[in-house]
């Protein structure tokens, strides 16, 4: 190389280097998993993942893994040539062999299968999409094969001999919607795919040389098939490649005419594709193809209709730059090069640079593609694959000319240009023109420049690291530091009144500027202040204090108030704050996320902290042009539109780094400026509402005891002894992967879809037999929600309770009493005599039936009693107390318990559904999971002793599916009493607990009710118990019961009523205990008379 081309070659390399601009780009190579970093093509299938062939194999990627494809899992050797994808299947051929990966397996279809299945060997394989219907045919020498997509198979078609037989060296074939064109020597001919009818097709007029090799293509549009010969054989291209290394490209309207030359090359031409899938190398946008020259015209031709344009060699490329792809995209041309990446535009002409230095992997490009979510991929050549982030965002920094990185704030002047302060200068951002900096070499009177501000005159206010204060008009500096003014760094805002005065915060006052020379307002305090801002009413101004709150001053800069930070809420500074509206007040903290200011109320309300995650550190806030709030952070940008908090991190294009307390502002554009240790940040507000593309969802897999279904299309019904599920699933975002959340629900089990999570997988168990639906739905980080999928699950019940049994069932029992009836009639004519006999002998019968059935219960009596504490054993751990206890029969639906571990005392009272036997059952069952759970689970929260008591009762009783008994429930008070503390803890279904406590020797009794909520049966929101912790004291009653009591009538069907209930515990209350129990069980015998008992009582009296 000469040196001429060498200077040009470094003042260019300089050049892209200074105007350079750092683009959010993510590389994927194999350090990120990738197979190789050799990559030729990328590509989309309809699940959303992108597919990245290499030389040795291929890539699925899902935003966060790889999963890798080689020849050692069933590839083709060579998989460069081309590839699509059809129904959830990638196909990559060969010209003789097909590898097809189809649910995370493959499947090769080479030499060895058509010579085991057929004893026969492929010449070609061909395919073409028609309507989005893939065809893919296999010819050999004398025959054609079709594939067979469902079997994953390929079948013969058509026999071809004897009018086909292809014994040449060189031929080429390639497809029509109802025909194959094939090519052998100096013969073609025309194939019927439906009859394999065979015509032959005259050759066109023009030089066919053998010694020239030819490939022929062509583009086929989805268009109905018409019949041969009706139809032209029309619209096809070929390579001729000549032995002396020159090629042209040949164009037929028509194969029956002579073809039109598109052009000729010394070198071999470099053409890109045809349509969407890949094809020979070639590219198309559909109806386009696009080609170059070894002198970088760019073609441009219409398949379609033939029509040719032509691009010159774009201006400002220069000569050693070779173009080596063009996809031409939303109006611009992506050129790539061999050095780098050069955009085009059509219509203003404007060209963009792309390099190593904006974030490129390498300048060595070889193609892009294009996601469907309209984003670029850049294919290098030995650095893997480039991911151009959709930033929201542009940055400037010292990769730019920035004098340094590390900025501090910023402002604007009236003619649009944006000035920022730096650590290492003052640097200037103007519309159309190159920045420009500032520095000690320009009269900058120091390098460390702080605080910035543009006041209404256009004059900029700068303060400098060494505590002085400067003017500058654009072209000269001024000093104007006061007089005896101490110098500190503390100088890092400037604020400008409505009257034009300049505000200068200064130890524990403020210097003011107006008419050239200051004054000093004192205030007390001696904050840092770091924003001034007016109120809504622009009556007052307000302004952020740091560790001392807040403060107001009045429009001459007079303090008036402060308002000190809550230490109970927070202990950071306030850094920046924003009005809400009229009355409240955001105010951002370094340390403790947003604080609410209440101005009405002169106090600190509450503190707003979950969005924020790890960022509480904030810094700034600003509000754009729509109303939306935008705040800084350590690490990320939030924008909060009024409902949501969106985050922007380095995902999203951010470069990183820490935004500065003072760092953000809006210029008259509406665009915000952000200051960070990484430069200064532009944000168009408006582009941030551009993504409006949802996730792609699919299901990764359903697994049912241990068996994995890939496609869950194909689930089978299950045995009801399949009852476990996981169901896996994956949303496809590659602008954020890593924040998609999901929401899902299984209809027939889950009452409502859960919340938005980042869990990619759930997991189901023991799930009843019944038909079941599973949906799911993603949720980007810009809160666009996906299509929601589904999967259907069908669990069948077991064989002996389907309906083919119960009929079975059914007709048996009908059968067994028709004959035993038939059999009784029979008998009692033919031993009529004996009649009476019979009767008394079964009179006898029934009687000692009843006997037995009276002493069963007795001996239930017995069990119950036995499982149930006795007073006397209650008063070892409540020596206070008494027990009033009635079953309705000679067992009850009724049970208490009580349990004592280290530190609580545990008492309750139940009343189950029923009575007598079926009540006596549910008591059995509601004592057995009590024990379960607080003696061997040790769970000791009465509200979570409950929620679980509900769902395992709900378990034991199958109430999901079985409607007889949805209605059984228990309704519950639970007391926990905390023996260091004498703090009760109260959680009840549907049954309070009174409390009688004295105070300044008068009593009260107070009622702490439970929630309306049963122990058992369907609810019909997710409601769920909650408890109440009280603080008792020594002497204090405690009473519960069941509803028996108040529920039980007297002779007028009057009830006893809770009123009157209560009215006696609180008169009563001071008494000895078993005075209590003795004046409540004459009150109930009084009410009842000779009423009949309706219900189990239950009532329980503890003193603290």
């Amino acid at each position: 190389m000469n040196k001429k081309a060498v200077i040009v070659i470094a003042l260019s390399i300089m050049f892209f280097s200074l105007s350079a601009q750092q683009l959010p780009i993510k590389n994927y190579s194999v350090a990120d998993g990738l197979l190789e970093d050799s990559v030729f093509q990328i590509s989309q299938d309809d699940k959303g993942y992108i597919w990245i062939q290499t030389d040795n194999g291929i890539s699925k990627f899902d935003g966060e893994n790889f999963t890798n494809y080689t020849e050692k899992d069933g590839l083709i050797k060579n998989i460069s040539v081309y590839s699509f994808f059809s129904k959830g299947s990638f196909y990559s051929f060969s010209d003789t062999e097909m590898s097809v990966i189809k649910n995370d397996s493959i499947n090769l279809f080479g030499k060895d299968y058509f010579s085991s299945y057929f004893n026969d060997s492929i010449v070609s394989l061909q395919f073409m999409s028609v309507d989005d219907e893939i065809a893919v045919y296999g010819l050999s020498q004398n025959k054609i094969y079709v594939y067979d997509d469902a079997e994953n198979k390929f079948d013969l078609k058509h026999d071809l001999k004897p009018q086909v037989i292809l014994t040449e060296d060189k031929n080429a074939s390639f497809l029509y919607p109802n025909g194959m064109l094939i090519l052998d020597g100096n013969n073609m001919k025309f194939v019927r795919l439906d009859t394999g009818k065979i015509f032959d097709v005259d050759l066109p007029d023009w030089d066919f040389n053998k010694k020239n090799d030819y490939s022929f293509f062509k583009y086929v549009p989805s268009v109905k098939p018409t019949k041969y010969p009706d139809e032209k054989l029309e619209n096809i291209f070929c390579y001729e490649y000549k032995p002396d290394g020159s090629a042209s490209l040949l164009y037929f309207d028509d194969l029956s005419k002579k073809p039109d030359v598109v052009f000729k090359d010394k070198f071999y031409v470099s053409v890109y594709s045809l349509d969407k899938y890949r094809n020979y190398g070639i590219y198309s946008d559909g109806e386009n193809a696009y080609y170059t020259d070894s002198f970088g015209h760019i073609f441009k031709i219409n398949i379609l209709n033939g029509r040719k344009e032509k691009f010159d060699r774009i201006e400002g490329l220069l000569p050693y730059v070779r173009i080596r792809f063009v996809l031409e995209h939303e109006g611009w041309f992506w050129l790539a090069t061999n050095c780098g990446v050069y955009k085009y535009n059509l219509e203003t002409k404007e060209l963009k640079h792309i390099t190593i230095d904006e974030g490129l992997s390498s300048n060595l490009i070889s193609g892009f593609f294009i996601d469907r979510e309209n984003d670029v991929w850049i294919i290098t050549d030995n650095n893997g694959a480039d991911f151009l982030i959709p930033s929201k965002f542009e940055t400037y920094s010292a990769k730019d000319g920035m004098p340094y990185s590390e900025t501090t704030a910023s402002t604007q002047t009236s003619d649009g240009i944006i000035w920022t302060s730096t650590y290492g200068g003052l640097y200037k951002i103007e519309p159309g023109e190159k920045p420009v900096y500032y520095k000690l070499d320009n009269n900058l009177p120091e390098k460390d420049t702080w605080g910035i501000f543009a006041d209404s005159n256009d004059i900029i206010w700068l303060s400098t690291v060494d505590g002085r204060i400067f003017n500058f008009d654009g072209n000269k500096f001024t000093d104007v530091t006061p007089e005896n003014f101490i110098k500190q760094i503390s100088i890092t805002v400037f604020f400008e009144s409505r009257s034009g005065e300049i505000w200068v915060p200064y130890f524990d006052g403020m210097l003011i500027y107006k008419d050239r020379k200051f004054r000093y307002e004192k205030f007390s305090g001696g904050a840092w202040i770091y924003k001034f801002k007016y109120d809504p009413k622009g009556k007052k101004i307000w302004a952020s204090g740091g560790s001392e709150g807040l403060f107001v001053f009045d429009e001459k800069g007079r303090f008036l108030d402060q308002f000190e930070i809550d230490k109970d809420l927070f202990d950071s500074q306030i850094v920046d704050f924003m009005f809400m509206d009229d009355e409240t007040i955001w105010c951002v903290t370094y340390g403790s996320g947003i604080a609410v200011f209440d101005s009405k109320r002169d106090k600190f309300t509450e503190m707003i902290q979950e969005p924020f995650e790890n960022s509480l550190i904030m810094k700034s806030a600003v509000r754009d042009s729509l109303g939306n709030i935008w705040f800084g952070t350590v690490n990320s940008i939030y924008r909060y539109d009024g409902k949501d908090f969106i985050k922007y991190t380095e995902n999203e294009g951010l470069p990183g780094g820490s935004f500065r307390t003072i760092g953000a502002y809006r210029d008259m554009s509406g665009n915000l400026w952000f200051n960070s240790s990484f430069g200064i940040v532009k944000v168009d507000p408006y582009s941030c509402l551009e993504d409006t593309i949802p996730p792609k969802l699919s299901f990764s897999y359903v697994e049912i005891n241990k068996n994995k279904y890939l496609d869950v299309s194909k689930i089978p019904e299950l045995s009801y002894k399949d009852r476990n599920f996981v169901f896996s699933y994956n949303g496809i975002d590659f602008r954020n992967s890593k924040n998609i959340e999901y929401s899902y629900f299984l209809e027939g089990f889950d009452e409502k879809p859960s919340e938005f999570s980042k869990d990619k997988k759930v997991a189901y168990t023991n799930i009843l037999p019944g038909n079941y639906t599973f949906h799911v739905r993603a949720k980007d980080a810009a809160g666009n929600v996906s299509k929601e999928i589904s999967c259907k699950i069908i669990i069948n019940k077991p064989w002996f309770i389907q309906l083919k049994a119960v009929v079975l069932y059914v007709i048996f029992l009908f059968s067994a009493v028709y004959l035993y009836t038939r059999l009784r009639i029979y008998n009692y004519q033919k031993n009529s005599d004996k009649l009476n006999a019979v009767v008394e002998e079964r009179t006898k019968e029934l009687k000692l039936k009843n006997k037995q059935i009276h002493d069963s219960m007795n001996y239930a009596r017995r069990i119950q009693q036995s499982i149930l504490p006795d007073e006397e054993e209650m008063k070892e751990y409540f020596t206070d107390m008494f027990l009033i206890y009635k079953p309705m029969y000679m067992i009850s639906g009724d049970f208490y318990w009580y349990y004592r571990n280290e530190e609580y005392d545990f008492i309750l009272s139940a009343d189950c559904t029923g009575h007598g036997i079926s009540g006596a059952m549910l008591v059995m069952v509601g004592k057995i999971l009590l024990i379960k759970l607080v003696e061997n689970k040790h769970i000791i929260e009465p509200a979570e002793i409950l929620n679980m008591l509900h769902e395992d009762f709900k378990a034991v009783l199958r109430q999901d599916t079985d409607f007889e008994s949805i209605r059984d429930s228990i309704e519950i008070s639970l007391c926990r009493i905390n023996r260091n503390t004498d703090v009760l803890t109260f959680s009840g279904s549907r049954r309070p607990v009174y409390r009688f406590t004295e105070e300044n020797g008068k009593g009260e009794l107070i009622k702490i009710k439970g929630e309306r909520l049963f122990i058992g049966g369907k609810r019909k929101n997710e409601s769920r118990f909650t408890q109440k912790d009280i603080q008792l004291k020594k002497g204090d009653m405690l009473y519960l019961s069941t509803d028996g009591f108040i529920d039980q009538s007297n002779p007028e069907n009057k009830k006893f009523g809770s009123r009157k209930f209560e009215k006696l515990l609180e008169e009563y209350a001071p008494k000895p205990l078993s005075v209590q129990k003795r004046y409540l069980c004459h009150d109930l015998e009084e009410h009842m008379q000779d009423e009949k008992q309706r219900d189990d009582i239950t009532v329980l009296g503890i003193r603290v």
